[in-house]
């Protein structure tokens, strides 16, 4: 942390998150409904944060990637990864970034459609009771 964000910090009592236009929107959702996130290629900033906050979050082996500074930002500060050391699907599932990951991208388009009916045909149940469902059917 530099000697700028720590005296932020200090000031405010926590860490500055700057300002988003539709956070606020976002979380709300997330109070009231299940919310489904597919990463189907490169995701990063924002869009990044926003996988890792839904309620359930695909990636496809492969060929998704997050992060939040890619391959060519971590070579300008000296350090050499591929896209998927930095930020692969399997190695955000495991560390908690993606809920599942699809062997393909066929897996998670296929998911998409019955996902967004079972939630919506499913209004009763809870977020935990529809999460499970979704993951019955991407193990398919």
């Amino acid at each position: 942390m530099t000697a700028s964000a720590r005296r932020s910090q200090d000031a405010i009592g926590r860490t500055y998150i700057p300002d988003n236009p539709g956070w606020g929107e976002m979380m709300e959702n997330l109070a009231q409904v299940p919310v489904v996130s597919l990463g189907l290629g490169a995701v990063a900033g924002l869009h990044a944060a926003r996988l890792v906050c839904s309620h359930y979050s695909v990636m496809v082996a492969e060929t998704s990637h997050m992060f939040m500074a890619g391959p060519p930002v971590m070579a300008r500060l000296g350090q050499t990864f591929t896209k998927e050391e930095l930020g692969g699907a399997e190695l955000q599932a495991r560390a908690g970034s993606a809920d599942d990951v699809a062997a393909r991208q066929r897996c998670v388009l296929v998911l998409r459609p019955r996902s967004a009916g079972l939630l919506r045909t499913l209004p009763g149940l809870g977020v935990a009771d529809s999460l499970w469902s979704l993951r019955l059917e991407l193990s398919r």
